[in-house]
């Protein structure tokens, strides 16, 4: 079923194996526009980062997909767009009023040491541009129980004892990230400084774990490319690529 919601073409599915997939069958095949959204009731092979399986209890929880086509994005800029959609995101917990709110890097979201959200964001570039990003997002809303091996789910319902209609809180999500997204051109600056002031542990001194072993830093923020700064106890700021260092928890 399609539907149109002011800017958005939502799309709704009672199952599908990924939100992600299908959104790039339907990108490939020329179906979807800009800013169209995939939103399924349930997800069965829903994907997080480093392949890892998203739990989502059916009828729970918000999995959708988000394409977009920046104009004129540089792909070396294209970390903006998971900047875009974390802080999004957390505008959306904070109009909740949902404190301890941070992005543990890159783009897990978290209630204090709790993972309420995962996104995983999937590029296609043409030449020296962003060609489009299909933003994937699972956020955690109306789930009471989680049975899989993570270690720290949480949901809404668990943070604030309210249950919530999927439908409505879907809208108010989309336009809390529309929200962040038109300042792409403008404000890019305020979104990076936003983003760094979210982050999880920063500037606090943690164990990390590296293809180097195990070292002791602190988290600065992040390059233009999105890759991690970190601090050590000599001073040196490391940067560090996706898959290249995890936080120990």
């Amino acid at each position: 079923m399609i539907t149109q919601s002011g800017k958005y073409n939502i799309i709704s599915k009672e199952e599908l194996a990924s939100t992600n997939e299908y959104m790039s069958l339907l990108l490939h095949s020329k179906e979807v526009d800009d800013h169209s959204v995939i939103v399924c009731n349930k997800q069965t092979s829903g994907k997080g980062q480093k392949g890892n399986f998203w739990e989502a209890e059916e009828g729970k929880n918000l999995t959708f997909s988000l394409l977009y086509k920046p104009f004129e994005l540089l792909a070396m800029d294209q970390f903006t767009i998971s900047i875009i959609i974390s802080l999004g995101i957390c505008d959306y917990l904070k109009e909740k009023a949902i404190d301890n709110v941070k992005i543990k890097w890159p783009n897990d979201i978290y209630v204090g040491d709790n993972k309420v959200c995962g996104i995983l964001i999937e590029h296609e570039i043409s030449g020296e541009y962003l060609n489009s990003s299909i933003c994937g997002v699972g956020l955690n809303i109306n789930q009471e129980e989680f049975k899989s091996s993570a270690p720290n789910p949480v949901s809404l319902i668990n943070i604030t004892n309210q249950k919530y209609s999927l439908e409505k809180e879907l809208l108010i999500l989309l336009d809390c990230i529309e929200k962040r997204y038109i300042t792409i051109e403008d404000n890019r600056d305020l979104l990076w400084n936003d983003y760094k002031n979210y982050l999880y542990r920063f500037n606090k001194v943690y164990k990390y774990k590296t293809e180097d072993g195990i070292i002791e830093g602190k988290i600065v923020g992040v390059n233009k490319y999105g890759q991690l700064l970190l601090k050590s106890k000599d001073l040196k700021i490391n940067e560090y690529s996706f898959k290249e260092i995890s936080f120990i928890i």
